[in-house]
């Protein structure tokens, strides 16, 4: 089965309703950065995934791939924008996020019926789902996957009828809140809770969460109590239940999310986060898949058969599914190896692949297939992730890969010092500093840009001109004094010898207001701005978070946060970044 593009059909009954503001008239030549932000401009592109079925067990029909938070969708079904007992509202309307896995789609359609069968002339109204195709959307970190849908509350206007909604309406501790226009709008806990029952109570899926704000909550399960329903049913609502923490308090929507359907756990849908006790465990079902693809990796099947299998067991990522990928790193088809190379870095390494990963790199391997073990060892974040880069930069090799504008030159040590640099870690110092003695320019320089990020200054500033003894011997004298320093420690005494903070600060280890504005500043100014922006996390506990594969997109969600807690301090910072919603977590 491969899955198909959804296709102009689709998006039509969207598209005719685009305001003439999101109409891309940019000539087609994008920057990286600005061609990432142009495709999370509403409406959201569909995006087609192939996956082919291989054996006997494959799953069917739309397929949720992967996590909530990292996944997509095969084949995935459209909700209709309007139906007759719901409706997308109007904001979510335009963005093209209606699509979902057709088990969650159904769920919304019998959903919105049972609420309307106990209250005629109900409608239910949707918020987001998943883009068509899944993937990252700019209002949540999750709904990757097409088994999340948030759905606004049912609300009464002052005529106690229910109120038709544009976009999601904040509900307070009092249970009212206020829409755009003024309008106050009551929390309806009998619509609600017919919602909630609906949901949990719905015989073809399992709930795996409701997220919802936990005052809510209680006036939820209080209405159910008040009516009598069975206390088996409060319970799982009690349960199922919860505000997350670290996320939007979700006082204007409910998110729900579903757990994989059987199917889809063949194909690689995997479950996150805590389990509930109505939870079907069907770890057995997947371990007769792994075998069944491991058998085909045996078979004198075809190499497109064994490929796909290699692809399949590394999306399942089971111990089982590893060990019989990792196997065929030794496979004599170069086809097979690579295979196997990329489902590693598509599908994530376990601790226990290191070792073949290793000897693979170190052996006589191809440069396509060097390079996919390489960036599945820099997506790898499981124990001694540190030690595998360093373990990589000790493997002195170099490989030429075809690229688009002729030949790509890499080599191990110094994509390994790049990606310790992006990650800032110190315990890789006294490895940088050992590359230093490298005969190779490529490897040297890399090192020595490495140990600048890392450090947070720059002890020889044109490093290329100076003999890599030298090199080594200034770093090494400068190590000896700062072998306990932390991250931070190297951050803020770095900004002191720069001149962005003052030494009675760094001294002290107490920053003022207007320090923290001259980080802020520096971070906007600096063609660098990460040491900055890390080091402003660390003193106001704001945290960077979101995207995980966009350093720009973290920087503006910092930034969001450090604007709002500059109001709170009363000072004007500069801002830059044009705000956009972020809604849910």
């Amino acid at each position: 089965m491969v899955a198909v593009s959804c296709g102009a059909q689709i998006r039509q009954q969207i598209l005719i309703h685009i305001p003439s503001r999101y109409v891309n008239t940019a000539p087609k030549t994008f920057t990286r950065r600005a061609m990432e932000w142009s495709m999370l401009n509403p409406p959201l592109a569909c995006r087609t995934h192939r996956h082919i079925m291989v054996g006997r067990m494959h799953g069917n029909g739309s397929l949720s791939i992967g996590t909530v938070t990292n996944g997509y969708i095969v084949n995935p079904v459209m909700l209709p924008l309007t139906g007759r007992d719901y409706r997308v509202m109007d904001r979510q309307a335009k963005r093209a996020t209606n699509f979902g896995v057709s088990e969650m789609v159904d769920l919304v359609k019998r959903t919105a019926k049972s609420v309307a069968e106990t209250f005629p002339g109900s409608v239910m109204q949707v918020a987001n789902m998943a883009a068509c195709g899944g993937g990252e959307i700019p209002w949540s970190v999750s709904h990757h996957s097409g088994r999340d849908v948030d759905i606004a509350f049912y609300l009464l206007n002052l005529q106690g009828k229910q109120a038709q909604l544009s976009d999601m309406v904040a509900i307070g501790p009092d249970g009212t809140g206020m829409d755009d226009t003024g309008r106050v709008l009551t929390f309806d806990p009998a619509r609600n809770w017919a919602m909630i029952k609906a949901i949990i109570t719905d015989p073809h899926v399992s709930v795996q969460w409701i997220f919802i704000a936990h005052y809510l909550k209680r006036r939820l399960l209080q209405f159910a109590m008040q009516h009598g329903e069975p206390r088996s049913l409060i319970i799982k609502a009690s349960q199922v239940m919860w505000q997350p923490h670290g996320s939007s308090a979700h006082s204007d929507h409910i998110h729900v999310r579903i757990y994989c359907p059987v199917d889809d756990l063949m194909e690689g849908c995997h479950d996150i986060g805590t389990n509930r006790p109505w939870y079907v465990d069907h770890s057995d079902l997947v371990a007769r898949r792994v075998a069944e693809l491991s058998a085909i990796l045996r078979q004198r099947a075809g190499l497109a058969a064994k490929a796909q299998a290699l692809d399949t067991l590394g999306a399942i990522g089971t111990p089982e599914a590893h060990q019989a990928i990792v196997r065929m790193l030794g496979s004599r088809a170069i086809s097979l190896r690579r295979a196997a190379a990329h489902a590693l870095f598509r599908w994530g390494t376990l601790q226990a692949d290191l070792d073949a990963m290793f000897n693979t790199l170190e052996g006589r391997v191809d440069g396509i297939t060097a390079l996919y073990l390489m960036y599945a060892l820099k997506r790898y974040k499981g124990p001694g992730r540190c030690e595998a880069m360093c373990r990589l930069m000790g493997i002195h090799k170099g490989w030429t890969v075809p690229a688009a504008l002729g030949l790509w030159r890499f080599r191990a040590p110094a994509f390994a010092a790049k990606v310790l640099a992006l990650r800032g870690e110190v315990p890789a110092i006294p490895s940088l500093i050992r590359c230093l003695k490298d005969n190779n320019a490529m490897d040297r320089n890399a090192c020595v840009q490495a140990l600048h990020r890392i450090t947070n200054r720059t002890l020889i500033f044109n490093a290329m001109s100076v003999q890599p003894a030298v090199l080594w011997h200034t770093w090494s004298d400068w190590y000896a004094g700062h072998r306990d320093a932390t991250r931070k420690d190297l951050l803020v005494s770095g900004f002191a010898i720069s001149g962005v903070l003052p030494y009675a600060s760094v001294n002290s280890m107490t920053f003022s207001r207007l320090d923290l504005v001259a980080l802020y500043r520096e971070a906007l100014t600096n063609p660098h701005p990460y040491n900055a922006y890390f080091l402003l996390a660390r003193l106001t506990h704001t945290g960077l978070w979101l995207p995980r594969n966009s350093m720009h997109s973290r920087l503006f969600f910092l930034n969001q946060r450090l604007m709002k807690r500059a109001v709170e301090w009363g000072l004007a910072l500069p801002h830059t970044h044009e705000k956009t919603g972020q809604e849910d977590r």
